[in-house]
C-alpha cells in the first residue's frame, strides 16, 4: 500500500531492493535512489516482543547504507509500550551521526 501511494510521487521507487554492506546481503523495503531514501517497513507479529523489534531496528539503521532512512511500523498488536519514545530512540541526524534516521510508529486497536 505504502508503495502504490508513492509511486505517483516518485516513479522510480524500487521495492525489495538487495544491497551489500560489505559483511552480509541487506534487503530493503521501498528505496528512492535518486533522494538515496530508503524506506523499511515493519508490521511486528503478535507476541513479537518489543526488545526483538528493537534490535531488529537498531540494526537494520546502522546497517543500511542510505543516507536517509524512514521505518515505518504499523504496530496492530501494540507491542511497543511507549510509540513516541520509541520513534525518539531511534531518531539520528545527519550532522552527527552522518545520516538521518526516523521511526513512526501507528498503532492499531
Amino acid at each position: 500500500m505504502v508503495y502504490a501511494m508513492l509511486l505517483p510521487i516518485f516513479p522510480t521507487a524500487r521495492t525489495e531492493v538487495n544491497s551489500d554492506n560489505g559483511y552480509s546481503g541487506m534487503r530493503a523495503d521501498i528505496y528512492l535512489e535518486a533522494y538515496d531514501i530508503l524506506i523499511e517497513l515493519k508490521c511486528p507479529r503478535e507476541g513479537l516482543p518489543e526488545k526483538e523489534l528493537t534490535e531488529q531496528m537498531g540494526a537494520d539503521g546502522f546497517l543500511y547504507k542510505a543516507d536517509t532512512v524512514f521505518f515505518l511500523v504499523y504496530d496492530k498488536n501494540c507491542i511497543v509500550r511507549n510509540p513516541e519514545a520509541f520513534a525518539k530512540a531511534f531518531r539520528r541526524s545527519r550532522q552527527s551521526d552522518g545520516k538521518m534516521v526516523k521511526a513512526i510508529v501507528i498503532q492499531g486497536k
